[in-house]
């Protein structure tokens, strides 16, 4: 039976639900053909071993693989959804054509999708990962260089072949679909396949029914680098790479980046940036590069960096406005700690301050671009490396988002933790549905870690990141927070959603207690006597609070930033914390505080330095800010010498 031998009597209903049966029979052979490849990749690359490893892991694994491959598959289905409404609307006219389409479109599309897959597996093979970014540096080539490359580095005449043998058997299987979607036409109701269609292909070409959309970070499923590398398939990481490729950063010329700073040469650029007179041999090393002192006063400390998500300065002055406790516990460690109020973010965005904690790369969207495996000599993680610490990065999310398990590790880091990691060491650990584990869980998984001692007897570096106070919101139950009512006062909020009010106040209230258990846990344990403590926020709350014409401008940028640092002089608070800063400070401060003759990237301020020349200021992407003893007018003048010789420094480093 087929579309050229209708059966007698083959209604205009039967063709019509024959049409919609067929769209979802072909989707599921695009989803087989993926799974084959798949298979073929695991026993190329992967192993018995790996999976009975990861057990406990492989229900999600199937999971989010079918997922990946239904997404593609319905792309691969939009047409024949659109020749199955034809026929809804004329099946006498449209049926016949719309199968032989269908036949056609199937084959097709199943030789696309078949041979990306494999040529994904090579890809692998040599550079031991998914397509990437770089895969498109290829069509940055001359044709005949691309052509030869092609021809030496991949099994092209294999390909064809294959090609050619997948798209008759494709062709054969789809004559056999169209007889089996005419078969299944009888029994089911007019409306049924239609509607199966429909949802089938809309479900699975969004790839979720929660919150997100499928995304990158769904191949991350345990921890182990290699079983989620089992998970994609290579259409979607081509699709991921293109998307990097159409946001990556461009480079310009020195000398362009020097005039739009106002400088002619990168030494009178250097010069400026030192606040020294002008002499040739000065360059963007000299500048940027500085080095701590020989003894500082806590040598071989442990060094511990949060970075809260959107913990704001702005959201601190509501607390105990309209009888609101939003600091919690973290209120005692503020007042007795170092604490700077005058301060800005770097950015406005997670990603973007995490790029700058670890990097200080000026050009955005580091770890998403062809250059994020480049080895970076003064990144943080390095710094502290080098002086001789081990160097870790935690968060309860999954670290597959924007490649930080990739990425990280490039930067120094010896290990990255995320939301596998710390459930497999800790199943007691509270784990929401959006974001990964709770923040209250992953610090006490940081605890743990700082409490241990250091399995190689060196000092530590810890970076963490947390994320439950984001959109959408969700609090671990049983986790006790103080009642609030939100005030009647109109010009509170910028909005009037009682419910969005009470879950940013909620959030907030959340992270300070969070943070705030932490540090009162850390401080009564024996490792709070050795080791140093730094929290800030990645941004400013958003969306509720209002910001208006005349208010300090700095608010809408401002996050705070503590620092814990055991044995503080008592005059350091009042010495310190009026100075003005922002994130780019961190990293200044804590080297110098913590390692001896270490080189670091020094674009901020040493805030804990006896004296700065020139007075302090904080830079946001969106705002410059100045102490009231600062020269502005010669501060933005370093600036933009120290902001044009970092995106020549961070140049040359990607061009090497």
């Amino acid at each position: 039976m087929s579309y050229k031998n209708l059966p007698e009597g083959c209604s205009e209903a039967r063709m019509r639900a024959a049409a919609f049966v067929m769209v979802v029979l072909s989707a599921a052979f695009v989803v087989a053909v993926l799974a084959v490849v798949r298979l073929g990749f695991i026993f190329k690359f992967a192993s018995c071993g790996l999976f009975a490893e990861n057990a406990g892991s492989i229900p999600l694994f199937l999971f989010n693989a079918l997922r990946y491959d239904a997404q593609v598959a319905a792309y691969a289905s939009f047409p024949l959804l659109a020749a199955a409404l034809v026929v809804a609307v004329r099946p006498a006219a449209a049926f016949r054509p719309a199968m032989r389409f269908s036949r056609v479109w199937l084959a097709v599309a199943t030789v696309i999708v078949g041979l990306v897959d494999v040529a994904d597996i090579h890809w692998y093979n040599n550079f031991s990962r998914h397509f990437d970014i770089v895969a498109f540096d290829f069509f940055d080539e001359e044709p005949s260089v691309l052509i030869k490359g092609i021809v030496a580095e991949a099994p092209v005449l294999l390909m064809i072949v294959a090609g050619f043998a997948l798209f008759f058997a494709a062709w054969s299987v789809g004559r056999w679909l169209v007889s089996l979607s005419l078969l299944v036409s009888l029994r089911l109701k007019t409306w049924v396949a239609p509607l199966v269609a429909v949802v089938v292909v809309g479900v699975s070409a969004r790839g979720s029914l929660g919150t997100f959309t499928l995304r990158p970070e769904d191949v991350y499923v345990s921890p182990s680098a290699m079983f989620n590398d089992c998970v994609p398939n290579g259409i979607f990481m081509l699709k991921k790479a293109w998307s990097e490729r159409k946001k990556q950063f461009k480079m310009r010329p020195d000398a362009d980046i020097l005039a739009d700073a106002g400088y002619d040469s990168e030494h009178a650029a250097a010069a400026a940036c030192l606040g020294v007179d002008d002499r040739p041999g000065l360059t963007a090393d000299s500048a940027l590069i500085a080095a701590t002192p020989a003894a500082p006063l806590c040598e071989g400390y442990d060094v511990v960096l949060i970075v809260c998500e959107s913990w704001g300065r702005k959201l601190m002055d509501y607390d105990g406005r309209y009888g609101m406790d939003l600091l919690c516990s973290m209120r005692k460690h503020l007042g007795d700690d170092l604490l700077w109020l005058n301060f800005l973010s770097a950015t406005n965005g997670t990603i973007d301050a995490v790029e700058a904690f670890t990097t200080s790369c000026p050009y955005p969207r580091l770890f998403t671009s062809r250059y994020r495996d480049t080895r970076l000599p003064l990144s943080a993680a390095r710094v502290w490396a080098d002086a001789g610490y081990s160097t870790h990065f935690v968060s309860g999310i999954e670290i597959s988002w924007r490649n930080l398990m990739e990425v990280l590790p490039c930067q120094g880091f010896d290990d990255v933790t995320g939301k596998f990691e710390i459930m497999s060491r800790m199943p007691e650990a509270e784990v929401n549905h959006t974001w990964g584990v709770y923040d209250h869980s992953m610090l006490a998984y940081l605890l743990d870690r700082i409490r241990e001692p250091s399995i190689d007897g060196k000092p530590r570096f810890f970076m963490a990141l947390t994320s439950t106070n984001h959109t959408p919101f969700e609090f671990p139950d049983g986790y006790d927070l103080p009642d609030f009512k939100i005030p009647a006062d109109g010009g509170a909020f910028a909005i009037d959603d009682k419910g969005v009010i009470e879950d940013y106040l909620r959030g907030y209230q959340y992270t300070s207690r969070a943070i705030g258990d932490f540090m009162s846990a850390l401080k009564a344990s024996p490792a709070g006597r050795r080791t140093i403590v730094a929290i800030t926020g990645d941004h400013n709350t958003r969306l509720v609070l209002p910001y208006p014409e005349g208010e300090n401008p700095m608010l809408k940028y401002s996050v705070p930033f503590y620092l814990y640092v055991p044995g503080a002089p008592a005059n350091w608070r009042e010495r310190f914390c009026g100075r003005y800063g922002s994130h780019r400070d961190i990293v200044p401060t804590l080297a110098c505080l913590t390692l001896p003759h270490a080189e670091y990237m020094a674009d901020g301020q040493n805030l804990l330095a006896d004296s700065v020349c020139g007075g302090t200021c904080g830079v946001n992407v969106a705002l410059r800010i100045f102490s009231p003893d600062a020269d502005s007018l010669s501060v933005c003048r370093r600036l933009a010498a120290t902001d044009a010789l970092k995106q020549i420094w961070f140049k040359r480093q990607f061009e090497k």
